[in-house]
Order: C-alpha cells, then sequence, then structure tokens
C-alpha cells in the first residue's frame, strides 16, 4: 500500500491498485474534503469549522471565534 503525507505529517492519499483516497487540509491541519475512490464509485465529503482559536507564541488564546451557520459570529472573544 502507498501512503503520501504532506510536511505536516497529515496523510494526504492512499492506494492500493483497486481503493485510492485523497485529502486536504487548512493551515491549522483540520481535514477540508475526502475523496474515496473504489473502483466503479467514488465518495467525497467536504468538512467546515465553526470555530477558531488564535494562539500567541506562548500558546495563550488570544482570540476565540464562532460562527452560526449563516457564518454570522456568535462569539467573538479577544
Amino acid at each position: 500500500m502507498q501512503r503520501n503525507r504532506d510536511a505536516n505529517g497529515n496523510l494526504t492519499g492512499y492506494s492500493d491498485g483497486s481503493l485510492s483516497a485523497s485529502y486536504q487540509y487548512d493551515a491549522t491541519n483540520r481535514k477540508l474534503q475526502e475523496s474515496t475512490h473504489y473502483g466503479g464509485f467514488s465518495l467525497s465529503y467536504s468538512y467546515s469549522y465553526d470555530r477558531t482559536i488564535e494562539y500567541d507564541p506562548l500558546l495563550r488564546p488570544t482570540r476565540i471565534l464562532a460562527l452560526d451557520p449563516a457564518t454570522n459570529p456568535l462569539l467573538d472573544y479577544q
């Protein structure tokens, strides 16, 4: 089985000859898309996230942002 990883160690794809898949991630290593190919058909999924947490260099939270499904801010702590 062949496996591919990005510079951050995230699995970006694999193939065993009859089955293959690919994955995409955002800058914070969260999965955004996934496609699996089963030979005769494929399945694809997309992911979205409604919360963002930003940190300073000492890993202290500096901002927490939560959005509703229409992307309106529910919480924006800074």
